[in-house]
């Protein structure tokens, strides 16, 4: 733990030197916003009283003064967003060390949509959702980025391919800790806010409704050219106003024919969204990246001369700028008058949009892309005792874990264990006390699977598996709206494990299983139970149960493909302790008495001594 410790301390000074920059810089911030309310009071005065006394003069104090406004403006605006950056830097950095500490409040959590209870094992552990998985991995800025993570992380049928190149990925991207935090900033910078990607998606890929034709655009142009002339002679009484008129009527009935009221509404609203994206393209574009050639292939849309995202959505900014004058009306309408600008810059954003089509959605998948894979690579770096997991593709079941760990749990609290399946339908009961660590542990097998097959590091020494399904029969809930008790709700979900572990599948089945049919009596409880495991045991399948019936452990004497491990506890000066260590064999002691006798709650006579 020493290199994670030594990682969170230099955190730890780079967030004060950092807030040492940002104090100075909001004193010169302050000082500029004084030196500016100064200069615009001191140049007006100036600008009226001289102009009062020498109209010529005058007017050069004006252009002196606005220049020298100008000039203070632009160097408090260049002050603001270095101050800005440094504030957003910080605010990542403190982020950081939430996720090392698993500060909760301080990590930003994106909702997305529940996976559903029909899920093999989302709902069980923890992967989405409040003080999860997904929330301290998740760096994204975009909804789509932080949905594929999270997509990745809830794998039902884990690809191989997939996994060695998402390692690879991050093998590279884990040194990179500026070009991803560089990253990060350029798209909060501008927008502080998570956005989602897919409506300028499908914005930019589909087609215009009623194209403007460059005919009809040149008839406008035209008419307008013609209508001014007319007025200009006019004007000089070279001709009657009705000639003018008739000229400036065809042009506003023609110029009506092709104006549409939300010309320019979708794009407007996307416009931020847009100076977001152009300052995350130019990053990665201005990135060389050497000796990463996995990076530099998922990056190559944006590295083509030709088609530059940055240079092309830069083209369309500058559109909408134009298009942006419709905020001031009597400008507009004047502007219009004298030329159809609202027709050329429509042209013009349709012209962009057909040159953006083939390209935009390319771009924006291997953004999304590059988003969650960074999120990964930040887990990576910030906890450097985690290590890449050796997944194999073959027919044999293997899982060898050494020293795993729950990512959920601080780093400073956590115990770490040993765990192996030997073979293919080997099932382990994990007995133990209350409160010793049974579903825990099962959440810290199933959780690693998770970052496994996500493709990133694992909290584990080594871990060697296979490709598996993961199910889950962990936190079960009855349904009041649905008339389902929670014991039917179990049993529900039992039916779909044993039938998943039944089902002809190229991968095997992981199976874990928390207090099984806790929700019914003891006596039909062991009944249901051995059979249950029965049934699990000697098919293409792994997996662990945890239980409180020590009756369940005489299986192992009976099946042998049923293994007893067990946690436990010891009783020290009137306190109970755990040491959360996985031992082999059935847990030779129980604990329930003794809690209800430390709390003074009544035990019967009957109760066994309760040693103090």
């Amino acid at each position: 733990m020493n290199e994670k410790n030594n990682r969170k301390a230099a955190l730890d000074r780079q967030i004060q030197r950092l807030g040492r920059h940002i104090d100075r810089l909001q004193q010169r911030s302050n000082r500029l916003s004084t030196l500016r309310l100064l200069v615009f009071l001191m140049g007006f005065a100036a600008s009226v009283a001289i102009g009062l006394m020498d109209l010529l003069i005058g007017w050069m104090v004006v252009v002196t003064w606005l220049v020298i406004f100008a000039v203070v403006v632009r160097l408090h605006n260049r002050l603001t967003n270095t101050l800005t950056r440094y504030q957003l830097l910080q605010q990542l950095k403190q982020t950081h060390v939430a996720r090392i500490q698993l500060d909760w409040e301080k990590i930003p959590m994106l909702a997305v949509e529940n996976p559903g209870s029909s899920h093999p094992f989302a709902l069980d552990l923890d992967v989405f959702g409040k003080n999860s998985l997904h929330q301290l991995i998740d760096t994204s800025v975009s909804y789509e980025g932080s949905l594929r993570l999270m997509n990745w992380l809830l794998t039902v049928e884990p690809d191989y391919a997939q996994i060695q190149r998402r390692q690879n990925l991050l093998r590279e991207l884990i040194p990179m800790k500026l070009f991803r935090e560089k990253l990060i900033l350029a798209a909060r910078q501008v927008g502080e806010k998570r956005w989602h990607g897919q409506p300028l998606i499908n914005w930019m890929t589909q087609d215009v409704e009623k194209p403007i034709s460059m005919h009809f655009l040149r008839l406008t142009t035209g008419l307008a050219v013609l209508h001014v002339i007319l007025f200009i002679l006019y004007s000089t009484e070279i001709l009657p106003p009705g000639v003018w008129l008739a000229a400036f009527a065809v042009y506003a009935a023609v110029y009506g024919s092709g104006w549409r009221s939300n010309m320019f509404g979708t794009a407007k609203s996307l416009h931020d969204l847009i100076r977001q994206l152009n300052a995350i393209f130019r990053h990665v574009e201005a990135y060389d990246f050497p000796h990463t050639p996995y990076l530099k292939s998922l990056c190559q849309p944006f590295r083509d001369q030709e088609t530059r995202p940055s240079t092309l959505l830069e083209r369309l900014n500058r559109v909408l700028a134009a298009a942006s004058i419709q905020g001031n009306p009597i400008f507009w309408l004047a502007l219009n008058v004298i030329l159809p600008w609202d027709l050329y810059a429509a042209y013009a954003l349709q012209k962009i949009r057909a040159a953006l089509r083939t390209s935009f959605a390319c771009w924006m998948d291997a953004f999304f892309e590059l988003e969650a894979l960074c999120s990964l690579a930040n887990f990576a770096y910030l906890n450097p005792e985690y290590t890449f997991p050796s997944v194999v593709d073959t027919t044999e079941v293997t899982f060898k874990g050494e020293q795993l760990g729950h990512p959920l749990i601080s780093y400073t609290e956590k115990i770490c264990n040993d765990f192996s399946f030997s073979r293919s339908g080997e099932t382990v009961i994990i007995t133990g006390s209350n409160m010793a660590g049974k579903s825990s542990f099962l959440r810290t097998l199933g959780l690693n699977l998770c970052l496994a097959y996500a493709g990133g590091v694992v909290n584990a020494a080594h871990f060697r598996v296979s490709l598996f399904r993961l199910f889950t029969c962990i936190r079960v809930s009855d349904s009041v709206t649905d008339g389902i008790s929670y014991f039917y709700a179990e049993v529900k979900r039992l039916k779909s494990l044993l039938e998943a572990l039944r089902a002809d599948h190229p991968y095997p089945l992981f199976f874990l299983i928390d207090e099984i049919f806790r929700g019914t009596n003891n006596r039909e409880r062991l009944i249901g139970s051995r059979a249950y495991i029965k049934a699990l045991a000697g098919h293409r399948g792994v997996g662990a149960i945890s239980t409180h019936d020590l009756e369940l452990v005489k299986l192992a004497d009976d099946i042998p493909d049923v293994v007893n491990k067990h946690f436990r506890e010891q009783i020290m000066d009137g306190q109970m302790v755990f040491d959360y260590l996985l031992r082999d064999g059935p847990c030779p002691t129980t604990n329930a008495l003794k809690i209800m006798a430390m709390e003074g709650l009544p035990i019967g006579e009957e109760a066994v001594l309760i040693p103090k």
